[in-house]
């Protein structure tokens, strides 16, 4: 069987959601571009706001490792070019099978679109002695925009004043580049879950036909085995569980019974936004859970029963691959929401 399944959710709607995510991360509501970019078109910029951040997260995770090249010496040294290497079976000084070279380029044009959406990657193949070599280069407008923003940010611009292509390359080499697998699952998930699930599939395709990926060009240690990337795909199918958080909701408060035992049912309010971390659940749907001590004392004391209260709910999640599982809440505290009239 193929490495590269297709991974899926798990079932009950509702029940899975991403990471919490950081002000960088909103991923498609910031309108970035789907997994479904790369087909070899003009990929549409993502919208300003989004773009600036995503490109602040990949600029502070090139700038931050002295063997990422992600500064403008990497602009001098590559002239807005990347040379990345693919070598191992099938591939030789003639090139290689066509079905194999062109799912492993695209599986790598992937890997760079869902890191930074807004980019724009051109690339040109340049056969090698037991290898090819992709190189991938910066548009005119890219590198037009790139040159205004080292224009504005004056004599040390970092990796922010690299074109958005080379700037991508350079993340995804210092993603590939650590050395602890668990670590590579760990820095693409913080970019976003469409990065981790792009090079899930590189790896995946690098594993299956045993081709070795050199981005030494840019990370001086961001060479990939196929050993290796069969490790990286296995610590991104990984089943774990993540570390709980609260969330506040409101909405009227209603239980199992009456006397409140044990369990509870919060119908949301349909007009208030419900925590990212609360997986695919919207504005009006009910939570359902149990209660901590504190929780069932503050409903008792405060007659909370069938009124509108503020809440803090503690959140149960578990990772399955890309897909990240609710598996349970717990109502921590509750407060009436409007003090009642005399």
């Amino acid at each position: 069987m193929s490495t590269d399944e297709e991974s899926t959710g798990s079932g009950e709607p509702g029940a899975e959601t991403q990471d919490q995510p950081s002000d960088e991360e909103t991923n498609q509501a910031e309108g970035e571009t789907s997994e479904d970019s790369g087909n070899g078109e003009a990929q549409p910029e993502s919208p300003p706001r989004a773009g600036r951040r995503r490109r602040r997260k990949l600029k502070d995770m090139v700038d931050e490792d002295p063997k990422t090249s992600g500064t403008m010496d990497l602009m001098h040294r590559t002239g807005d070019v990347v040379r990345s290497v693919l070598r191992g079976k099938g591939l030789s000084d003639r090139g290689g099978p066509a079905r194999q070279v062109n799912e492993l380029v695209e599986r790598m044009t992937r890997s760079i679109l869902a890191t930074f959406p807004g980019s724009d990657p051109h690339l040109a193949l340049v056969r090698g002695r037991n290898s090819i070599e992709v190189e991938f280069y910066a548009p005119q407008h890219e590198r037009d925009a790139a040159a205004m923003r080292r224009e504005e940010l004056g004599e040390e611009p970092g990796a922010e004043g690299l074109p958005d292509t080379i700037l991508a390359v350079a993340a995804l080499s210092e993603i590939l580049a650590n050395d602890d697998p668990n670590e590579v699952a760990k820095a693409a998930r913080s970019v976003s879950i469409e990065t981790a699930e792009q090079v899930r599939h590189l790896a995946a395709s690098l594993a299956d036909y045993g081709v070795e990926l050199d981005l030494t060009d840019v990370h001086e240690e961001a060479t990939v085995s196929p050993e290796r990337s069969l490790v990286i795909v296995e610590r991104l199918d990984a089943d774990e569980e993540i570390p709980k958080t609260a969330v506040s909701a409101v909405g009227v408060l209603r239980g199992a019974n009456s006397a409140g035992e044990g369990s509870f049912e919060l119908v949301t309010d349909p007009d208030v936004e419900l925590d990212p971390a609360l997986g695919r659940r919207r504005p009006g749907d009910p939570l359902h859970g149990g209660l901590t001590p504190q929780a069932r004392r503050q409903i008792r004391e405060g007659g909370l029963w069938d009124k509108h209260v503020e809440v803090r709910v503690e959140v149960i999640r578990r990772r399955k691959g890309p897909s990240v599982r609710v598996e349970g809440l717990r109502l921590i505290s509750a407060s009436a929401r409007f003090a009642e009239s005399n």
